[in-house]
């Protein structure tokens, strides 16, 4: 079948006023110009976002998702931070690496996919924090540190963690 044929629901070829009903079969030439362009209805479609709530719109490239580029997430999971939001993503993430996959170890129709442990993400966020305390303006010393971790975030590491993180 070659390429330049012209498809069946063509304007030419859809029952349109003014144009001879006698005719049969898609293959044949319309004597008379099909009245205005054909295939209008493309003119209105448009980009749609099923599922999503006027404050959930698209909007422009969340900072947060450069984190998880920095800490290495695979790219795939970046992609659906991107498309479902950085907040949502951060909730499944979390839900999915709590999930006990044994239940399903079974069942013949589940699809067992890597989830990269959430605790790296919020490993990542805590040496980030570490690092901004001992950069200036803070310049903060590591016991210091050790107590702001332990009030603000609310996690009980030791001097030597703090060590290492700054050092990263």
């Amino acid at each position: 079948m070659s390429t330049d044929t012209e498809k069946r629901s063509s304007a030419a070829q859809m029952p349109c006023p003014g144009i001879p009903r006698g005719r049969v079969g898609g293959r044949q030439q319309a004597q008379i110009d099909p009245p205005g362009p054909g295939g209008g209805y493309l003119d209105v479609c448009h980009q749609t976002e099923f599922g999503l709530q006027a404050d959930q719109k698209k909007s422009p490239r969340d900072p947060r998702l450069a984190d998880l580029r920095k800490m290495g997430l695979p790219q795939i999971w970046i992609s659906i931070a991107e498309l479902i939001g950085f907040d949502s993503f951060i909730e499944v993430w979390a839900m999915m690496d709590s999930q006990v996959y044994g239940e399903f170890a079974d069942n013949a129709f589940s699809i067992r996919v890597r989830v990269p442990m959430f605790r790296k993400y919020q490993r990542y966020q805590r040496d980030e924090f570490i690092r901004t305390l001992t950069a200036p303006p803070h310049n903060l010393n590591f016991n210091q540190i050790l107590k702001r971790v332990r009030d603000d975030l609310g996690i009980k590491i030791s001097i030597n963690t703090v060590k290492r993180s700054a050092s990263l």
